[in-house]
């Protein structure tokens, strides 16, 4: 629902871009009618996805996948899609639901993003979640 995308949008400033991807353009309407009501939807470029892949085809600094890389059919794909769009150094926050994902399950995600390129920066806490701060 793009819970993150309006406080990123005010962070990033009037000359940062935030790129909402989700594949249920509902939810892309919502985010749309949300950043105009905050008056960031300049900052904001939505972008609806597919099924197998992201598709955005633009270098990123920061990724997000929030309390959803589990629901990722492929993770792998995912995640080896958005080390490749990473610029050198960009950062990428994986927080999942500790009611959903299993600790072991988590550490299996964690695997899979380091062998797509990405190292761990930081564990940070963050409530009710398995959490990891990767850099390329």
């Amino acid at each position: 629902m793009g819970y993150f995308t309006i406080p990123l949008a005010k962070l990033v400033g009037v000359t940062g871009k935030v790129i909402a991807a989700d594949l249920q353009q509902q939810m892309l309407d919502g985010i749309q009618h949300r950043a105009i009501k905050a008056g960031v939807q300049e900052r904001i470029q939505l972008h609806l996805t597919k099924a197998d892949s992201i598709g955005i085809n633009n270098p990123i600094d920061f990724c997000l996948p929030f309390w959803m890389v589990h629901e990722v059919p492929d993770r792998n794909h995912f995640l080896n899609e958005i080390s490749s769009k990473l610029k050198p150094g960009g950062l990428m926050l994986i927080a999942e639901p500790r009611m959903q994902v299993s600790q072991a399950d988590f550490n299996k995600t964690l695997e899979i993003a380091k062998n797509a390129g990405l190292s761990v920066v930081d564990r940070p806490g963050i409530f009710l979640s398995h959490s990891v701060l990767l850099k390329k």
